[in-house]
């Protein structure tokens, strides 16, 4: 049963460089696609597995053609943090990395420019009392069925991150399956598909009833 789930922010980063001709004119470009790859080892590099924090790089764009010093670049990603301190601190950092970048035209020294946005956010959903109930409720059934119930904090979100203060929240009630939105294959198992454990169907099932009979009493 999962008990407490990450937030999560989606972040895009501008560069806005000037172009100019790759053969005559280079030295007055200012390559934004360079500026890019400098900002976005920074942003990967606020990743802290000690604070259960990760950024993550998840697209890259820049240019328009190949004898043009690249005039705009950009990046989207995302962060997640469990702690709503650690998120917000997390929120600062990205931030606070916008402005006058290191990569100039050599020509006239004018610098590429740094923006960053949010995009998206979902507020963490912390461990809580109302949770922790409806969790031991859950205990309870698999005790009864011989089935073992344990609890976890989980990485991935889901709609209780909107509704665990509302009202008592549990997830993680359906099947179980692994490699969630990784959906690759190798000829030699390395790289498995997204997938489902059959034997997982009727056993969660006969929790859920068995718990939800219990919760109604």
């Amino acid at each position: 049963m999962v008990v407490a789930r990450k937030g999560r922010a989606t972040w895009r980063v501008t560069v806005s460089g000037r172009g100019a001709h790759a053969g005559a004119r280079h030295q007055h470009g200012a390559n934004a696609i360079i500026q890019l790859a400098h900002t976005i080892q920074r942003v990967a590099a606020l990743t802290d597995y000690s604070r259960d924090l990760t950024f993550n790089v998840g697209a890259v764009s820049g240019g328009t053609m190949l004898n043009r010093v690249p005039h705009e670049a950009r990046a989207e990603g995302e962060f997640r943090a469990f702690a709503t301190d650690t998120y917000q601190s997390a929120k600062s950092a990205l931030l606070a990395l916008a402005g006058p970048g290191e990569v100039r035209s050599p020509a006239d020294r004018f610098a590429c420019d740094v923006s960053v946005e949010i995009l998206t956010e979902s507020r963490p959903w912390p461990r809580n009392p109302g949770t922790d109930r409806l969790a031991a409720i859950w205990q309870q059934a698999g005790a009864e069925l011989d089935i073992p119930v344990n609890v976890e904090a989980r990485g991935g979100l889901s709609d209780g991150n909107f509704l665990w203060d509302a009202v008592p929240t549990l997830d993680g009630l359906g099947p179980w399956g692994e490699n969630d939105h990784c959906s690759e294959r190798s000829a030699d198992g390395s790289k498995l598909p997204e997938y489902v454990e059959v034997s997982s169907f009727v056993p969660k099932a006969e929790l859920n009833t068995v718990a939800i009979l219990r919760l109604i009493e």
